[in-house]
């Protein structure tokens, strides 16, 4: 095939999520871990109904969000909270976290620090993939 009719996006673009650190956040004092990568049409499909300037799809789009970001159990937990009807969340906080939360995503990931044989960490836990 023609090289300009024909490209390759192999294997070594996609992120192995078991090397990097996840995500977390804390929120009404209780903390929440997230999904340390989220795949790229997760963040797509937010960003379209996000940008759709339809509130309803708008709005709906924050909450699949999260679902998308957080394990089932982290999720369940967090939506509880979100629904309590004695500490009402703002949707401006959810927007804010979710906000947050997209911009930490579109970042590369952060790889866990690797150990050297005596147990310490010889990787900063803060440095980021270039």
């Amino acid at each position: 095939m023609s090289p300009a009719r024909f490209k390759d996006f192999g294997s070594d673009q996609i992120i192995d999520t078991s090397e990097y650190e996840p995500v977390s956040f804390r929120f009404d004092g209780q903390d929440f871990t997230c999904y340390s990568a989220l795949p790229g049409s997760a963040l797509l499909e937010f960003v379209s109904d996000a940008d759709s300037g339809e509130g309803g799809r708008a709005s709906e789009s924050i909450l699949r969000f999260f679902k998308a970001a957080m394990p089932e159990e982290e999720y369940e937990r967090f939506h509880k909270l979100i629904q309590r009807p004695d500490r009402v969340t703002p949707i401006e906080v959810l927007a804010e976290i979710s906000t947050w939360l997209v911009e930490v995503y579109s970042e590369r990931p952060t790889k866990l620090p690797s150990a050297s044989p005596t147990g310490t960490t010889t990787t900063d836990p803060s440095s980021v993939e270039p």
